[in-house]
């Protein structure tokens, strides 16, 4: 009777578990949804109205944030350095842009899932929505059946 009543509380247990995404099973991905150019203008959307300012969409960066989400895509992974091992950084500045700050934001998922990433804790919020960013551009690659996103905001200088 003993091992049944185990049995039944490890049973239940398990259940709960995979219900909440616990246990070690992997979330069912979302549905394939948005574009780079949808996931900027959301991006610049939340910005403006969490007080920062809209981010210039800037082509240089778009493809070098393409190339990068393709490249993940390709890795399986979110990497943010090239295939010869240049950061994001050193990618933007070998196209010419003087960098002051910047930030690098990746993920994997839907959009929706990509913008709850980058937005669940405040650092994150804090560091998306900072004032000091001028240009931004956005990524997006397929991987089977999930989505790669990569994100480059800069503060470029002179």
């Amino acid at each position: 009777m003993r091992f049944l009543s185990t049995l039944a509380t490890a049973v239940a247990l398990a259940l709960a578990l995979t219900s909440c995404g616990g246990g070690g099973s992997t979330p069912t991905p979302g549905p394939i949804s948005g574009t780079a150019a949808s996931m900027f203008t959301r991006l610049n959307g939340l910005r403006t109205a969490n007080g920062a300012g809209a981010l210039n969409n800037n082509a240089q960066l778009a493809a070098i944030a393409q190339a990068q989400a393709e490249r993940n895509a390709t890795l399986h992974s979110n990497s943010t350095t090239d295939a010869s091992g240049k950061t994001m950084k050193q990618q933007v500045e070998t196209a010419g842009i003087t960098v002051v700050d910047w930030i690098v934001p990746v993920a994997l998922g839907n959009d929706s899932e990509a913008v709850d990433r980058w937005t669940n804790t405040q650092v994150e919020r804090n560091l998306l929505y900072a004032n000091n960013y001028t240009d931004m551009g956005v990524g997006m690659a397929v991987d089977g059946t999930r989505q790669r996103w990569v994100v480059v905001m800069v503060q470029a200088g002179p």
